[in-house]
This record gives C-alpha cells, sequence and structure tokens, in this order.
C-alpha cells in the first residue's frame, strides 16, 4: 500500500501562543484543527533540524527522503540545475539579497525585477568577487537569481534566506569550520551598498520599494544529482527547493505540480506510489510570529489538504502521514492501526493540544535517519 506524506512548515506554533489559540479558536478553526489531525494515532515527536536549520525543518525532512545524504541540506546545486543552468564540478552557493527593517531584522528578500538594475548589481558583485581570483570564487546568474560558485570546498553551511525573516542575519544562523570566510565575504559584498551600489538603493527608495540591507549566501554544496533514484513518485510543492530536490531524486519534471492546482488536476501524471505535498501557507506568518495571518490561513490549509488528501486516496495512496514542523520539530500524525478498536474510534480527531504546542518532550533524530 502506498503512502501520501503532507507536510505543515509553521503549523506547531510557541506554547504561549498555542495557548491562546487553543482557548479563543472560532468553530472554524477547531474544526480546522480536527481536520488535520482526523483519523490518526497520537504524534510521534521528534527533534529532527540541527543549527542552522531550526526554522526550516521541512528542508531537514526533505533531504532525508529525497537526498538520503548523512550531511546537512544543501539547496543551490538543485537550484541552479533546476532553472536550466549547466552542470559543473564546482561548489555551488545562493546569493540572496535581503531587505532589513529598523531593528536590523529581515523583511524579507530583494526581487530585483529590472533588468538594467539586475545587471548594474551583478556587475558590482562580479567585480568584487574577481578581486581575490585565488579563492576561485565567480559569480553566475540564472534569470534573476544570484549564485557563487568555488572550486574548493568551504565546510560550512548557512540558513536559508526565507528562513531569515524576523531575525537578524549574524553568525547564529551559520556553521562549520569555514563559517567565518562565509561571513567575511558578505562583509565584502555588503560594503558595496554604501559604495558601487548606493544609486541602487537609492533608485529602490525612490521607486517606494525595500533597498538591500545585507547579501546572504547559502545552500552550499556539490550534489546536484541524487543517486539511487527516489521511490517516490510526485512531489507537490510551490517551494523551488523542495521542487529542485525532487527532480534531483529522479523525479520527472512532468511529475512535479503546485498545492494550488485545481481540484480536478491535482496529481500530475504518475506511476502509483509514495506521494509528497507540502503547504507552506502557514509558515510566513510563524516566521514573522504574526498569530492573526497564522489564524486566518488555517482553515484554507486545511480545506485544501482534504482535498488532496481525497486525490491521494483516489490513486490509491490509502496511508496519509501528516507533518506538523515548529522550530527545529516534527509532531508526525500516522494513520490509525488496524482493529476494532480503531474502527470504533475511526472518526475521531487527535487532540490538537497534543501536537500544536511546540513545547512538548521529542526524541532526538540524526539527520541521516528516515524522518
Amino acid at each position: 500500500m502506498s503512502s501520501a506524506y503532507f507536510l505543515i512548515p509553521g503549523a506547531r506554533l510557541a506554547a504561549p501562543l498555542a495557548r491562546e489559540l487553543l482557548e479563543t479558536a472560532t468553530r472554524e478553526e477547531r474544526d480546522a484543527l480536527l481536520i488535520i489531525g482526523a483519523k490518526s494515532e497520537n504524534p510521534v515527536m521528534q527533534a529532527i533540524a540541527p543549527c542552522p536549520f531550526e526554522r526550516t525543518p521541512h528542508y531537514a525532512w526533505l533531504w532525508r527522503v529525497l537526498a538520503r545524504k548523512p550531511r546537512l541540506p544543501a539547496s543551490a546545486p538543485a537550484l541552479w540545475v533546476q532553472s536550466g543552468g549547466p552542470s559543473q564540478d564546482v561548489q555551488f552557493w545562493t546569493l540572496s539579497a535581503l531587505g532589513l527593517d529598523a531593528d536590523g531584522a529581515v523583511s524579507g528578500e530583494v526581487e530585483i525585477d529590472d533588468e538594467r538594475m539586475f545587471f548594474e548589481i551583478t556587475m558590482a558583485l562580479a567585480r568584487e568577487l574577481d578581486r581575490n581570483r585565488v579563492e576561485g570564487l565567480r559569480l553566475q546568474t540564472s534569470g534573476h537569481t544570484w549564485f557563487v560558485t568555488r572550486r574548493a570546498d568551504w565546510d560550512a553551511a548557512a540558513a536559508p534566506a526565507r528562513a531569515l525573516v524576523g531575525v537578524r542575519p549574524d553568525s547564529t544562523h551559520l556553521c562549520g569550520p569555514d563559517a567565518q570566510a562565509v561571513l567575511d565575504l558578505e562583509a565584502r559584498l555588503d560594503a558595496l551598498l554604501a559604495g558601487a551600489l548606493s544609486d541602487v538603493n537609492e533608485a529602490l527608495r525612490r521607486a517606494g520599494r525595500t533597498p538591500i540591507g545585507a547579501f546572504w549566501l547559502h545552500g552550499g554544496g556539490r550534489d546536484a544529482r541524487f543517486f539511487p533514484p527516489t521511490t517516490i513518485r510526485s512531489v507537490a510543492a510551490d517551494d523551488p527547493v523542495a521542487l529542485g530536490w525532487a527532480n534531483a531524486a529522479g523525479i520527472l519534471r512532468d511529475r512535479l505540480g503546485s498545492t494550488r492546482s485545481r481540484r480536478e488536476t491535482l496529481w500530475p501524471e504518475a506511476p502509483e506510489g509514495d506521494l509528497i505535498v507540502l503547504f507552506d501557507e502557514l509558515y510566513e506568518p510563524w516566521l514573522r510570529g504574526d498569530l492573526a495571518a497564522w489564524r486566518k490561513a488555517l482553515p484554507e490549509v486545511a480545506s485544501r489538504l482534504t482535498l488532496w488528501r481525497d486525490a491521494a486516496r483516489a490513486r490509491h495512496a490509502e496511508d496519509h502521514v501528516t507533518v506538523l514542523f515548529g522550530t527545529g520539530t516534527s509532531a508526525t500524525l500516522t494513520p490509525k492501526k488496524a482493529g476494532l478498536l480503531s474502527l470504533l474510534q475511526r472518526s475521531k480527531s487527535v487532540d490538537p493540544a497534543l501536537w500544536l504546542s511546540d513545547d512538548a518532550p521529542h526524541e532526538d533524530s540524526a539527520l541521516g535517519e528516515h524522518a
């Protein structure tokens, strides 16, 4: 029997927020929580994401299942290949431009969609990297995304840029022996913002856009293809990292889909087998600590979860596993075990209090293990 895995990052709240929600939940919100935990056993809690991936534990889960590699997740190579870049024997890092708020925390990534402005920034970054060619650094682009490549690998890992929303982009979000080298390069690139790129930021301000406050390197790695191929048959997500890893794991692009597909075309055509769906509507409010926005998104997530569960069942994926993520943690809801008692309790749902709060005890899980 095949399984369908439904991943919901940002579903587990800090204890005070979880208590507030449970005490004040509307009927619609409580129904949504019950839908998420429907027909499931009590959750299995795990601490699955080490530094610097505490704010992206769903990446740790996907990396284990799709890449099956013991080291920390590396997203840049898969993004490069997914965007059409040629295979290269170098280490890839994604370079993101970050917007900062008045407190120095990340407000989001700054997207540069103006061709002339993107070219101007690219030239300034490339000139800075060329000053130290002995390091083997090179700037490459694909679409409007920057990549930094190195001949000799840095032994370091950094939090994904998206996960930095609401926190300062500093050394606490990097790890590894070469973390300082990564920070040093970022400092050199940041210095351009007060020099060669000051006019660019002024133009962004005049246009009412968020200026670039810092540059951030993340996703460093070499492996663009994973072997042996995964046994997962199809992945639906709206996160390019998840889709890139799925493709790198051997899932054809026409078997990758979006969670916002229309009802009649939810799953792409693919052989029967295990499926993964990633819902990320709760993730951004969770990163920002915005409980009001989180609550507003909750009923829609539950509604679409029901549609995708029905669609998975139509593809003979009868075992539905829902994985709910918090800060470095997961709460896994597995189907109720077969038997007379399970038949009598089939309509019951797991008490949301058992999985919603992120302060429950967790079993440590090494990165190389299946989540």
